[in-house]
């Protein structure tokens, strides 16, 4: 995964940027997010026209705001636009007009986007129209599981009208989503709220929604004015978002702010509101957001995102001001980041909830990326402290001067002037010619003394600081100010009490002059605790840079830091004339491990795998862990030779016996290779043709290498074109669902119906699934394609029953990944309930092969979908090698033997022998059995004298189109009433 933030301001050049960071503009995998201050249609539509021109296969998906987030800066009147390119994530988007049901609307998008493997919808709505709450209560209800993310667009609280939108649509009034499909892709979210509630508590007496009338039976508008005033209420809804309503709701503080003001004094909120819901008026807390600013990236440096995305309440930008960017900068140092100040955020806690005066975050990366965007800039804490107080304070000081001298009535003035002196809550002192002559006790509480004449004896004020020479410093610090015009000097600086320890201070020296004759005013004011945060800041910063750069479990460099040494490595490479290569390792069987022995132990093992790889390849050379059982290996000035004798020392130290709590375990390890400069002088491309080497290893089985050759790179090329094409064909309806039929063969009549699925491409006419399928599953879009045939065959078999006819039951395919999936089931439940199917007409195959993988766990799926009726088949029985006891245990209904055992049928005696024995096998266990590839006359009577009943193959039918099967069905109804 590759992420990378820009600022727009032109065509040209967004172009030199691609350009120069070798973007893509031909990738399918690739989402936009744009988050724009230009609240402007025909700006939009400008805008999109450029990306579409440049970007013609990526997913667009974008909001105005009240404020745009970039790289831990925040910016007003920009547009950003984010990059995210994807290597084994799918992404469908889609646009929601604004209808009056804001709950249909969050139906509609969950019906439309989510697939099996979604991860994580990501949904930009409109900020004035959508109720929020009610669009996410739409989404709960369709699939409580899933996790949202985004927010309500903002128009920079103007609140006249704003903007959601997609490549080819700009909503005022709606929403708009982009679905993220993987198995592959983790998701990270956490929050950040501090707003307290202020006042006594009140009731919601009347409302509808959104849209609150009464608040302890005053109008809502009254209520803001009762408790905050005439000029809060009158600028409403604007300053509404300084001051929401916080309720309490499944276990946390939620506020909401308003968006709307009406003529009959109600108030439209973000969300929902309840009557007899308890509700406080809400203000943020400055101090506490700034000291938990380093929480939520605490909380995800060892996720270890590859992308961040952070939507945040405008109110943080208002309310905090220019500190609003200490909170986000700490999050640049873990990944790319970039977002939008937002009318409403979406999170998912327990259920997805609409949130208000909150940071959300969510962090992204995938588990086998093969790219990752390694630039990531920090930015140091920039702690911009207001000075009011103390600015007011001498204001009020050179004021009561000036009246001293020109009304005369020094007397009363002085007067005012002590009691402010000598209590303040700042130390205070004055000068004349360098030397004390008066201070209050709050200087002498900061330094230690007990009377003012014990500090007096000191002379020189420069003995209260930790530096030398500050006779010397304070002299320069006057002819600094003499030089520039200045009446005011302000520094930080470490101060000595009377005991000698210290404290950290803020100064700030101003002249005064009272009849012709100047004084020095200093105040210090203690800030020994924000230095403490500071340097805990700085403290957690580092932790965050090492946590960034190095795997937790292993303490390795991660993807990151050795990504940044190839590039190294690659300069230095070209300079020296060398050669060097890029190894990427995967250990075999961990997942057995896991599963087997615990996660405790697999961790144990990979730790030990990283001390063992180490040890293999000397210190001169560098291994980084990429996450789960992926390594990645650089060595340093080789050749082919050095290279193979590494690679076979690695293969042999991975191979060794292990031994842990008395286990004794073995393992080993698939790896490709790729060469610089032979293959490639690129560092990302190096790793994908690394990465593609080691699968086509792993595919040789275990403990083997393979060098990357240019063969790889077209196998590569025409998966990503079939993928591609793919997407066009899902859009233009090119494929069709067949079926073969299955057969009663003492009968001759049909029994079920297998569905099979066919590609009709425009150039290419009728596809098999043995051109596409594996394209498609490596592409990550089988489960699309899977999902799509079974929604088709399911209507296509409720049609016919309905109109009398019987197609028996529908064998549908499934493989290990549906089953691995929590959402699978019940989504095929929800789809069968949804369209009237009968569980009973349905059976799925499912291969012995893939029951092997993980029989214990396929087994209790299975079980489940038996209890609901659906049946189960084991198809191409006797190619999986499993164990008659681990097939009693099984539950399934028949068994499908597979081609190759019926293909030399009668006359071989040994596939004679084999057909016998599963026969026999399937009869002890009164399971029916369905031989696959009947071709002729002679195997029908063969399979007929040995007490196979059912047949699928050629010699009856080939695979048809749903209408040709339909007469085949009207065929057989027809014969059914004449017999």
């Amino acid at each position: 995964m590759r992420n990378y933030v820009v600022s727009y301001t032109n065509q040209q050049a967004l172009m030199a940027y691609c350009e120069e960071n070798k973007i893509s503009t031909q990738s399918d995998s690739l989402l936009i997010q744009i988050f724009t201050a230009f609240n402007d249609r025909s700006v939009i539509q400008s805008l999109l026209d450029t990306l579409n021109m440049l970007f013609p296969y990526a997913v667009i998906i974008g909001a105005t705001t009240d404020g745009e987030i970039a790289k831990g800066k925040v910016s007003t009147q920009s547009t950003i636009i984010y990059f995210s390119f994807f290597e084994h994530t799918s992404l469908i988007y889609g646009t929601f007009s604004s209808t009056s049901d804001s709950y249909a609307n969050g139906q509609s998008l969950a019906q439309t986007l989510i697939q099996d493997d979604t991860q994580l919808l990501l949904v930009f709505s409109d900020g004035l129209h959508t109720n929020g709450e009610m669009l996410l209560n739409g989404i709960n209800d369709f699939d409580p599981q899933i996790k949202v993310a985004g927010g309500m667009a903002g128009d920079y609280s103007t609140f006249t009208e704003t903007f959601v939108f997609t490549k080819d649509t700009i909503l005022s009034k709606g929403a708009v989503a982009v679905a993220l499909n993987s198995t592959h892709l983790k998701i990270f979210n956490d929050y950040n709220y501090n707003w307290q509630k202020v006042g006594k508590k009140l009731t919601i007496t009347k409302c509808e929604e959104n849209r609150v009338y009464e608040i302890d039976g005053r109008s809502a508008v009254e209520t803001y004015k009762e408790y905050l005033g005439e000029p809060v209420a009158e600028r409403l809804p604007a300053i509404g978002i300084e001051f929401p309503l916080i309720n309490h709701r499944d276990g946390m503080d939620v506020a909401r702010a308003v968006l709307a003001k009406h003529e009959d004094g109600s108030l439209s909120f973000a969300g929902n509101m309840y009557e007899g819901e308890s509700v406080y008026f809400g203000y943020g807390d400055s101090n506490e957001i700034m000291k938990n600013s380093h929480t939520i990236p605490r909380h995800m440096v060892s996720f270890a995102p590859e992308a961040i995305f952070v939507y945040s309440c405008m109110a943080r930008r208002h309310f905090i001001g220019n500190s609003i960017e200490q909170e986000l900068s700490p999050l640049q140092a873990l990944a790319p980041m970039a977002g939008f100040f937002t009318y409403g955020e979406f999170f998912p806690h327990k259920r997805n909830k609409l949130l208000n005066q909150t940071l959300t975050v969510v962090g992204l990366k995938e588990e086998n990326s093969l790219q990752r965007n390694m630039t990531t800039e920090t930015y140091p804490l920039e702690n911009k402290y207001t000075y009011n107080s103390v600015n007011a304070l001498i204001h009020l000081v050179n004021k009561t001067s000036q009246e001293m001298m020109e009304q005369k009535v020094f007397a009363e003035t002085n007067s005012r002037f002590e009691q402010l002196f000598e209590y303040s809550g700042d130390g205070i002192v004055i000068l004349k010619d360098n030397k004390m002559i008066e201070c209050n006790q709050k200087m002498l509480s900061l330094f230690h003394f007990k009377q003012k004449k014990s500090m007096f004896l000191m002379q020189s004020l420069g003995k209260l600081f930790v530096w030398t020479n500050e006779s010397e410093r304070i002299e320069n610090v006057l002819e600094t100010m003499q030089k520039t015009y200045s009446n005011h000097y302000l520094f930080e600086t470490e101060c000595l009490t009377k005991e000698g320890t210290t404290f950290w201070s803020e100064v700030m020296f101003t002249k005064i002059v009272i009849k012709n004759e100047e004084f020095l005013y200093a105040v210090f004011r203690d800030i020994s605790q924000r230095k403490e945060m500071e340097i805990e800041f700085i403290n957690q910063r580092d932790m965050l840079y090492y946590k960034a750069y190095h795997d937790d479990l292993t303490g390795l460099p991660n993807r990151k830091s050795i990504m940044q040494s190839i590039e190294e490595e690659i300069k230095h490479a070209k300079g020296k004339n060398q050669k060097f290569a890029l190894l990427f390792l995967d250990l075999d069987k961990l997942k057995i491990i896991n599963d087997s022995l615990g996660h405790g132990v697999g961790d144990k093992l990979i730790a030990l795998m990283a001390k063992r790889i180490k040890k293999a390849i000397g210190l001169e050379n560098i291994v980084a862990r990429l996450g789960g059982d992926e390594f990645l290996i650089l060595l340093k000035d080789v050749n082919t030779k050095i290279i193979t004798s590494q690679t076979e020392k690695i293969l042999g130290s991975i191979r060794e016996e292990i031994i842990f709590d008395m286990h004794h375990l073995y393992t080993s390890a698939s790896i490709g290779i790729a060469t610089f400069p032979k293959d490639t002088e690129d560092a990302q491309t190096l790793l994908k043709y690394a990465d593609s080497a080691m699968y086509e290893a792993k595919e040789k089985g275990s403990n083997q290498y393979r060098f990357y050759s240019s063969e790889l790179t077209q196998k590569a090329h025409e998966q990503v074109r079939i993928a591609k094409e793919f997407r066009r064909a899902i859009q233009k309806k090119e494929f069709e669902v067949f079926y073969q039929p299955q057969i009663d063969i003492q009968t001759n009549r049909l029994i079920g119906v297998e569905a099979l699925i066919r590609w009709n491409h425009p150039e290419e006419g009728l596809i098999s699934p043995v051109s596409f399928l594996h394209a498609i599953e490596k592409a990550n879009l089988l489960g699309r394609l899977d999902k799509w045939v079974m929604n088709q065959a399911m209507k296509d078999v409720v049609k016919w029953y309905g109109e009398g006819l019987d197609p028996g039951k529908l064998a549908l395919n499934i493989s290990m990944t549906q089953l691995e999936s929590d959402k699978w089931e019940s989504r095929l439940l929800k789809v069968m309930s949804r369209l009237c199917f009968d569980p009973g007409w349905l059976e799925l195959e499912i291969t012995e092969t893939e029951i092997m993988k993980d029989p214990k766990q396929v087994i209790n799926r299975l079980n489940t979908l038996r209890n609901n009726r659906i049946s189960i088949a084991i198809d191409d029985f006797g190619t999986g090698y499993s164990s008659l006891s681990q097939l009693k245990h099984l539950p399934f209904n028949k068994l499908k033997i597979d081609k190759v055992f019926v293909d030399d049928l009668p006359f071989n005696y040994d596939a004679t022998v084999m057909f016998n024995a599963i026969i026999t096998l399937a009869k002890n266990m009164h399971i029916p059995v369905l031989a696959e590839g009947i071709e002729t006359k002679e195997q029908i009577d063969y399979l007929l004298s040995e007490g196979c009943q059912y047949v699928q193959g050629y010699y009856y039918f080939k695979p048809m189109s749903a209408r040709k099967l339909r007469e085949v069905l009207l065929e057989q109804k027809k014969e059914k009433q004449i017999v």
